[in-house]
């Protein structure tokens, strides 16, 4: 999966304990070599992060940044908790303009992941939601639902 630009001219403070028990957390359970389900989203704040659970683990929040996306993928793809040195703690707000999951998700595509799509008739008319399925793992996406994403996806026939 390529990186991700992340544009701002200042850090947010955020309990950086927090994301590193996260980031710990998500390690243990590559560990026990677990399935991942990833929900990513956007926080108010705008900065990217993936809701994680496992067969053992309720869900918690995972700030993101380029090195941390990389290697949840890395994991999901190949069931390798490799250690790429990443810096939990280091993560800043997406473009305000952007919307990180429907970005990611259309980063899928265009590098040809099979993605689900639930049937539009079977959502809620403000969102699409689409899975991802990895070996160790799924990546669950539910976007804003907008006729430029439609479009989209019509454009690619997925809907």
């Amino acid at each position: 999966m390529n990186t991700f630009s992340m544009i701002g001219s200042s850090k947010p403070q955020y309990a950086q304990g927090n994301n590193n028990e996260a980031h710990l957390e998500t390690e243990r359970i590559m560990n026990r070599n677990e399935k991942i389900n990833v929900r990513l989203g956007q926080g108010k704040d705008n900065v990217p992060y993936a809701w994680n659970d496992s067969k053992s683990v309720d869900g918690y929040k995972l700030l993101l940044n380029p090195e941390e996306l990389k290697w949840l993928i890395h994991y999901l793809e190949t069931g390798v908790s490799e250690d790429l040195l990443t810096s939990p703690e280091e993560v800043e707000a997406y473009p305000e303009t952007q919307r990180f999951d429907e970005d990611m998700f259309k980063q899928l595509l265009e590098n040809g992941k099979s993605v689900k799509i639930v049937p539009l008739f079977r959502e809620s008319p403000q969102y699409i939601s689409a899975t991802a399925t990895y070996r160790y793992g799924k990546v669950f996406f539910r976007m804003k639902r907008t006729e430029e994403l439609v479009e989209y996806l019509r454009e690619k026939n997925l809907i």
